[in-house]
């Protein structure tokens, strides 16, 4: 799965994959300047930029089916015009970004998105080690209008990515202080000596 990243430049792209098990931290990116129009409903969309990625596993694309559900966790939005918050209505779905054609507006901006994917160390068969469970997304939103639409709009965003067990899965491979995922020390007893 490829992440959005810092380019060279700083710009966003979407050119390093996201490694298993391995958290981001918080990294922000540039988006190319243009005009509210031009980028409301495709670059600045939560729907295209947060929630729609293409997978793939050993080269074979994922359906959806098998790339868990996106789960929408804290939504929290901020008037890039005040920089006041602004109240949600809707917290149990992902908002969707709209372009106002009046006042070149363009509401629900997608200013950061923070994932926590959350797995079992065995899938239900056992067939693989782990199982991705869910993925849950915080996401802060903007909303902004203008002065005219010929204004040129400069915006950065933010991204992590965080893994965590799913609080379902409480098997461990080893004792207390397991780093998971690593390599399980082992040994024989060779007898008990009684003083």
């Amino acid at each position: 799965m490829l992440i959005e990243t810092p380019g060279f430049f700083g710009q966003c792209e979407r050119t390093r994959s996201l490694n298993f098990l391995v958290d981001t931290g918080v990294t922000e990116c540039g988006l190319q300047p243009d005009k509210v129009a031009g980028i409301c409903i495709n670059v600045l969309s939560a729907q295209e930029q947060g929630v729609n990625f293409a997978a793939s596993y050993n080269g074979e694309t994922l359906s959806d089916s098998d790339f868990k559900n996106f789960v929408v966790g804290e939504q929290i939005k901020y008037s890039l015009n005040t920089n006041l918050q602004v109240n949600i209505t809707d917290n149990k779905n992902f908002q969707t970004t709209r372009f106002d054609t009046t006042t070149c507006g363009c509401d629900n901006i997608l200013l950061e998105a923070h994932y926590t994917v959350y797995y079992e160390e065995f899938s239900p068969d056992e067939t693989t080690s782990f199982n991705i469970t869910n993925v849950t997304v915080d996401i802060v939103y903007g909303s902004y209008t203008p002065k005219s639409c010929n204004e040129t709009l400069k915006l950065s965003r933010k991204t992590s990515w965080s893994f965590k067990r799913s609080l379902y899965s409480r098997k461990t491979s080893g004792g207390p202080g397991y780093i998971k995922g690593s390599k399980i020390i082992t040994g024989n007893l060779q007898g008990v000596e009684k003083d």
